[in-house]
């Protein structure tokens, strides 16, 4: 019931998601995502994505194909192509707008709406850890597992904090 909202990854367009959102899942799920060239070579026969790239390929691209090494390989083939094409910004967006963070919330600004009952724009970095955690695990979401979701995003910010992507008063706050 909730309205599907197109939003950008660039913070001059005003629909555009939080900056803190960006930033946690790009670290959470591909903290090479602005260097790597959209796949990963140590993986070539994993039939799970590895990078952002991958799982917008995987997702959108190949739902419907059985795992594989040959699905892997292609998987890999079409990330590598879309971000020759389109570029990472581009990917990131499309991917944030699709990808799902469980409770049949299909991107970003729909699972903020959701859980948090505010738009992605405005998500807070505490927020926005929450759901680049969701993204790995959709059904360990705040309706049906809070604890388990709350502990998984602490665990994530400390991460952060230790890896300096945040400061620890960042972290305190959060």
């Amino acid at each position: 019931g909730i309205d599907r909202v197109y939003l950008s990854v660039n913070p001059d367009d005003p629909l555009h998601f939080s900056p803190q959102l960006v930033r946690a899942v790009v670290a959470r799920l591909d903290p090479t995502f602005w260097e790597n060239p959209g796949y990963n070579l140590k993986e070539l026969q994993n039939p799970q994505p590895q990078t952002i790239a991958e799982r917008l390929a995987n997702d959108l691209l190949l739902w419907n194909e059985p795992p594989s090494s040959n699905r892997a390989m292609r998987m890999r083939i079409l990330a590598a192509q879309l971000v020759k094409e389109y570029g990472r910004t581009k990917i990131l967006e499309w991917y944030l707008n699709s990808a799902y963070f469980g409770h049949l919330a299909f991107g970003a600004e729909s699972a903020s709406q959701l859980y948090f009952e505010k738009s992605a724009r405005d998500l807070s970095l505490s927020e926005s850890a929450l759901l680049a955690v969701l993204l790995e695990t959709p059904a360990l979401n705040p309706i049906d597992a809070p604890g388990a979701i709350l502990e998984s995003q602490r665990l994530f910010l400390a991460e952060m904090a230790q890896k300096e992507l945040i400061t620890t008063e960042d972290f305190s706050a959060a």
